[in-house]
């Protein structure tokens, strides 16, 4: 994924990862391939597998990712929206669920 994103990307651009998991997934796997220097907003579906926002931001400080907890995905989103100048990428990963309750 990251390979693909680099194309859409120039070097003046900032990577912002609105991201949410599950708790059954190899979630460390994940967190140990996505990019150091991008900006993290760490969300949860609101399922009962879903890997709270404050635990996944805990694992991925582990990991040198950076970035603030959010209850739900769209205010993750908005602060994202707010904060990417032109010419940033925005991208909303991680889990299925978490996705499916954007509504913008």
């Amino acid at each position: 994924m990251i390979n693909q994103l680099s194309m859409v990307n120039d070097d003046s651009s900032t990577y912002h990862f609105v991201l949410g998991m599950v708790k059954d997934k190899d979630v460390d796997k994940v967190l140990s391939i996505l990019p150091k220097n991008a900006h993290y907003y760490f969300s949860n579906a609101h399922i009962p597998r879903a890997l709270h926002h404050n635990e996944l931001k805990e694992k991925a400080t582990l990991h040198g990712l950076k970035g603030n907890s959010f209850n739900d995905v769209n205010e993750a989103i908005t602060t994202a929206k707010t904060i990417a100048r032109v010419g940033d990428v925005i991208v909303v990963c991680g889990s299925v669920f978490l996705v499916g309750e954007v509504k913008y």
